[in-house]
């Protein structure tokens, strides 16, 4: 038996068509949500991109996210309280998330925390609930839940909020 030599090939169409379906697909499942947040499925770099005024785009920062990281914003800003935090940590409990906030207040040359009179810092850092706070509008921090163990306060004030909201 002899071959056309053209009775194997795929039509280019058909080719487009297939490849735009499997990318399609691939960055589906490379980060999907999880108990509310963004949760990265498969290790993979993620790069940020900023474009001019002639559209010429250029890769800025690269990023790379493993298996199990999940999405949060850099900073969040307490309203209550009247300061912004930076993101550390983030645990995921029966009330929800709770997220350690680094609130001290450092100096913007050197980084330093300030320190008042007697050695005493301004420390507003813990774990609150995500709920009681609001983006700070200043990216997306990739954490990897349990860097930091809450305190059995924390856990039990989220218990007790938790009891206090079911049963209204």
């Amino acid at each position: 038996m002899e071959w056309k030599k053209n009775a194997r090939k795929i039509p280019t169409n058909h080719m487009r068509r297939k490849l735009e379906e499997n990318t399609d697909t691939f960055f589906d499942k490379r980060v999907v949500t999880r108990n509310g947040k963004p949760w990265v499925v498969w290790d993979h770099t993620r790069d940020l991109i900023a474009e001019d005024d002639q559209g010429v785009k250029t890769i800025i920062a690269s990023t790379q996210l493993k298996r199990g990281d999940y999405l949060f914003p850099i900073a969040y800003v307490h309203p209550q309280g009247g300061f912004v935090g930076e993101t550390k940590d983030a645990r995921f409990t029966e009330t929800g998330w709770l997220v350690y906030i680094d609130a001290v207040l450092r100096d913007r040359l050197t980084g330093e925390p300030v320190k008042l009179i007697g050695d005493q810092l301004i420390e507003k850092s813990g774990w609150f609930r995500e709920s009681d706070l609001r983006d700070a509008n200043l990216g997306i921090a990739v954490i990897r839940p349990g860097a930091t163990s809450p305190s059995v306060e924390d856990l039990v004030d989220a218990r007790e909020a938790r009891i206090k909201r079911n049963n209204r």
